[in-house]
């Protein structure tokens, strides 16, 4: 029969416990509006996911839009919003991100139709300043928008003096600076062409839902004490 040391099982049953730092984090819009339009409308998710190593690392962000529309009080896919911006923050350790591409669930390569925005200059408005922006431009009925249903995925490449300080917090942790009169968020998204050709912004300040523990590292961790174990006991 085998049998396992007191201690080494212990340390199995905290390995097995434990959870490495966050890989990927969502975090769903919107708390918040900048305008009438009911925030409960103005509905998407951001996906945040930071992959590499010390030498290189990218930051991986997919926006989904879920809006749905609403006409006479029903839900309706034809009258809901589209996405032509999004901002989002990061921290200090991250000295830059450079747009590395832009694939859309519909339309494919969409990275010429995505520009950076001087957010400097275009912010979050009511919602302060963000890190980063990212618009399609004006035109509300471009197939490199983020229609209802449709998704973007977002590839930077990440610079920062020490790599090794930089994962998903840095992304998802940070609030938008907060000139006068404005509300510090998370993330942001402009809605376009919605109900009634609206425009609105949509905000939010908390992390939606928890992070997804890396399994690699603890599963490492859990066969390593287990080797270790079975060679005590064949001792």
């Amino acid at each position: 029969m085998l049998r396992i040391a007191a201690p080494l099982f212990t340390l199995l049953a905290a390995a097995v416990l434990w959870t490495a730092p966050a890989t990927a984090v969502t975090i769903n819009l919107s708390q918040l509006s900048s305008d009438s339009t009911p925030a409960a409308l103005l509905k998407a998710h951001f996906d945040f996911a930071v992959a590499g190593d010390n030498t290189a690392k990218t930051l991986t962000i997919t926006v989904t839009n879920d809006t749905t529309g609403v006409v006479d009080g029903m839900p309706d896919v034809s009258d809901a919003y589209n996405i032509n911006e999004i901002f989002f923050n990061a921290s200090s350790d991250v000295s830059s991100l450079s747009i590395a591409s832009a694939t859309h669930s519909a339309a494919g390569n969409v990275l010429t139709e995505w520009s950076p925005l001087d957010t400097s200059v275009s912010g979050g408005g009511v919602f302060g300043k963000f890190s980063y922006g990212l618009s399609a431009g004006g035109g509300q009925l471009e197939p490199s928008l983020i229609g209802p249903g449709e998704n973007i995925v977002f590839v930077f490449d990440i610079t920062a003096a020490d790599l090794s300080l930089v994962d998903v917090t840095d992304f998802t942790s940070v609030l938008s600076t907060n000139p006068p009169g404005s509300v510090p968020s998370l993330i942001q998204a402009k809605f376009v062409n919605g109900a009634g050709d609206d425009s609105a912004f949509g905000a939010t300040q908390d992390e939606s839902f928890p992070p997804i523990p890396e399994p690699g590292s603890a599963l490492l961790l859990v066969s390593g004490l287990l080797g270790l174990a079975l060679a005590g006991s064949r001792r």
